[in-house]
């Protein structure tokens, strides 16, 4: 595996983290659960767990689903006009 291979595994992993992270964080202002975030999503609470757990990785449609449920947009945005504060994960 080359380095370029193995600095995008490492930045997927960061930014499942953060992803994780935040989503926490929102459930929380939210004053909601996981159990929740089921039920609105429609992804199963063992997928959240795993999720959580960083045990599986998840589809894109589920990423999707759970942005939804909790009001978030998930833009793509070119890395060079990045001013969040996901811009301190190298994901190039």
């Amino acid at each position: 595996m080359s380095t370029k291979n193995t600095n995008y595994l490492a930045a997927a992993k960061a930014a499942h983290t953060f992803t994780i992270n935040y989503w926490q964080e929102r459930l929380d202002e939210m004053g909601k659960s996981r159990y929740w975030l089921a039920q609105q999503s429609g992804v199963s609470e063992g997928s959240l767990h795993e999720y959580w757990n960083n045990k599986s990785n998840m589809s894109f449609e589920n990423y999707c689903r759970i942005n939804g449920a909790l009001a978030l947009r998930p833009y793509l945005v070119p890395a060079e006009k990045d001013e969040n504060r996901m811009n301190g994960i190298d994901l190039n």
